[in-house]
């Protein structure tokens, strides 16, 4: 399996992620990974690009949002930047996922869902720039493996 990367520009909008999205399927696709993979590093990268653009900017703000998508035979590594406000997603706590459904705040699972699908997360601040790298490794384990689940 040859390593492969793409970069990809998107404005800081809902609109542009809409647009964006069969961009990254289309790239996951074209590389011979397992579709459990595949799903998980879509899922985070839309999860982590929606929270960018949902919170990380003041209303009305107008930026670009840089990110490359990267594979190679032991995973795929999403890194992406932005200028908006400091998060430091490696800092938040984990959600209580133990209390009943009806019980728990609203919201906090995107990124449990994030680190769980690509456990290799780090975060730093670059002047007034986010960046963010998340990893997936292939060697995770088979579709259904403990160590491989989408749950909670």
């Amino acid at each position: 399996m040859p390593a492969s990367s793409q970069s990809f520009v998107i404005e800081n909008t809902p609109a542009a992620l809409t647009g964006v999205i069969p961009k990254i399927e289309e790239f996951l696709d074209g590389y011979p990974l397992p579709k459990k993979d595949k799903f998980a590093v879509f899922l985070s990268v839309e999860e982590h690009l929606t929270n960018v653009i949902k919170y990380g900017y003041e209303p009305g703000t107008t930026d670009q949002i840089v990110f490359r998508l990267e594979c190679t035979p032991e995973g795929v590594t999403f890194i992406c930047e932005d200028h908006g406000k400091y998060f430091d997603s490696t800092k938040s706590p984990e959600p209580d996922t133990s209390s009943p459904l009806e019980t728990r705040p609203i919201g906090g699972l995107g990124l449990h869902l994030i680190r769980k699908n690509m456990p290799d997360h780090s975060y730093e601040r670059r002047g007034a720039t986010n960046r963010i790298r998340l990893r997936r490794p292939l060697s995770m384990g088979p579709p259904g493996s403990p160590s491989d689940t989408l749950r909670p």
